[in-house]
């Protein structure tokens, strides 16, 4: 699959021009409150409907226990939106379900958009309304996976957002 994409890609390149005119490059980043998962939530039937073999379950409810006594239901994140003339990007704090890529990719005013998963922080799988319904290992609760989907849904919201601002600080 390498070679097959890098000769289309070396294949190409003959054909490309210079773009004429200025590029415009924009960036900014913004603070985003993050709750986690309900800490009273009663997790034991997901864990044991996770798909983690039986023995190896234990490790969620560990991770649960210690995160009870820390107590924590929130935090903040940095999300960063650039762009690059015609191409935006933005970044993420964690393992981004491949739903939540392609409506930022959909939605986005730039033609081309690239979401950037793991970008700047690590708060563990970014999970859809979807996943928490449908219950496996990655929405269950640990120091690993801590964001609620409503949060999720804002950091997405707000991801969104950014590029708008940036698109319209381009036409300016």
């Amino acid at each position: 699959m390498g070679d097959y994409i890098a000769e289309a890609v070396i294949g190409q390149l003959e054909k490309r021009t210079p773009r004429e005119g200025i590029v415009r490059l924009g960036g900014m980043k913004c603070e985003v409150p993050v709750s986690f998962r309900d800490l009273n939530f009663d997790y034991e039937d997901r864990i044991r409907e996770s798909q983690w073999p039986a023995e190896d379950q234990d490790v969620f409810r560990r991770e649960l226990e210690v995160l009870k006594k820390e107590g924590k239901t929130g935090s903040t994140t940095i999300l960063q939106a650039w762009h690059i003339g015609d191409i935006g990007f933005v970044t993420l704090p964690g393992e981004l379900f491949v739903e939540w890529g392609l409506k930022i990719k959909r939605e986005s005013v730039f033609p081309w958009t690239y979401p950037v998963e793991l970008g700047g922080d690590y708060l563990g799988y970014l999970i859809t309304p979807q996943a928490w319904e449908s219950g496996g290992y990655e929405p269950l609760f640990a120091r690993s996976s801590k964001p609620s989907v409503d949060s999720v849904e804002r950091m997405v919201g707000t991801a969104l957002d950014m590029l708008r601002e940036l698109h319209s600080r381009r036409e300016r």
